[in-house]
């Protein structure tokens, strides 16, 4: 996938403490996808919002290998639970 656009509003954390990401997938098309990224640090506080719009490309004729449709989406599910330290 390529990036078409990054949206973000971030403040800064306090130096040394941990902050944690959420990213839920806000539409996912054939073409494109919408991945709204929520940061938050101490308290449930709200520390920034990313959004980005990613395109998804077909990979080239003839290539192998191509990941299955459920490994893709597992894959994706995987990323949006991940969290940042």
């Amino acid at each position: 996938m390529d990036a078409l656009r990054a949206l973000q509003d971030l403040a800064p954390a306090p130096a040394g403490t941990t902050v944690h990401a959420e990213c839920i997938a806000l539409h996912r098309g054939r073409r494109t996808m919408v991945w709204p990224t929520r940061i938050t640090g101490a308290n449930e506080r709200r520390r920034g919002i990313v959004t980005q719009t990613q395109m998804v490309l077909e990979p080239a004729a003839g290539l192998t290998g191509r990941a299955t449709r459920s490994s893709e989406k597992a894959e994706r599910d995987e990323r949006s639970r991940s969290s940042l330290h």
